[in-house]
C-alpha cells in the first residue's frame, strides 16, 4: 500500500452498511415491482382508470411514448393469458334465441277508409344471412348468428343495429 492511502473499513461496521444498502436497495425495488403490478391490475379493473392513467402519461411522456407503452403492455398480457388461458374453449357473451323472431304483419286498416297510393314501393324487411363460426371445432354457441340490439329506454322503436360474435384465432378463445 501506498503510504497516505487510508485502508478500507472491514469490520462489522462496514458489514452493517453493505446489508444495510442492499436491504434497502430490495425493498426499494420490491415496491416498485409491487406498484407497477398493482397499477396494472387496477388498470384493467376500474373501468375509468386505464384512460385517465393514459391521458395523464401523454401530457408528461407524449403520444409515442405512450403508444409504445401500451403495445408493450398488450404484448405482455397476450403472453400471459396464452399461457393462463391455453386450451380455454370460447364463450358467448350474450344467450342466442332459438328461434328469430319474425317481423309483425301490417295493421289492418279501418273499414271504409282509402290508403293513399304509396308513392315508393314497400321494401322487404332487411335480413342479414348468418356469417357462421370461423371454426366449427372451436365455436361458441351463437358465434356468426346476427342478433338485433333493441334500445331499453326505448323498446317500442325499430331495431337499428345487430350483434354478432366470431372467435377468429383457436390459440386466442378470448379473442
Amino acid at each position: 500500500m501506498m503510504a497516505g492511502t487510508p485502508q478500507r473499513q472491514r469490520g462489522p461496521r462496514a458489514r452493517r452498511s453493505r446489508r444495510f444498502w442492499r436491504a434497502l436497495s430490495l425493498a426499494i425495488f420490491a415496491t416498485g415491482v409491487a406498484s407497477v403490478l398493482g397499477l396494472w391490475i387496477a388498470v384493467n379493473r376500474v373501468e375509468w382508470l386505464g384512460p385517465y392513467v393514459a391521458d395523464g402519461l401523454r401530457a408528461v411522456i407524449g403520444v409515442d411514448a405512450v403508444a409504445s407503452l401500451e403495445d408493450f403492455s398488450y404484448r405482455v398480457q397476450d403472453r400471459i393469458n396464452r399461457v393462463w388461458r391455453s386450451g380455454e374453449k370460447p364463450r358467448a357473451y350474450w344467450s342466442v334465441p332459438s328461434a328469430r323472431p319474425r317481423p309483425e304483419p301490417p295493421k289492418p286498416k279501418a273499414p271504409g277508409v282509402v290508403a293513399a297510393a304509396p308513392l315508393e314501393p314497400e321494401l322487404p324487411p332487411f335480413a342479414l344471412a348468418k356469417v357462421g363460426p370461423v371454426h366449427k371445432e372451436w365455436s361458441a354457441p351463437g358465434d356468426g348468428e346476427w342478433l338485433p340490439m333493441g334500445d331499453n329506454d326505448r323498446p317500442d322503436d325499430p331495431v337499428m343495429l345487430m350483434k354478432t360474435l366470431l372467435h377468429p384465432d383457436k390459440s386466442r378463445s378470448w379473442a
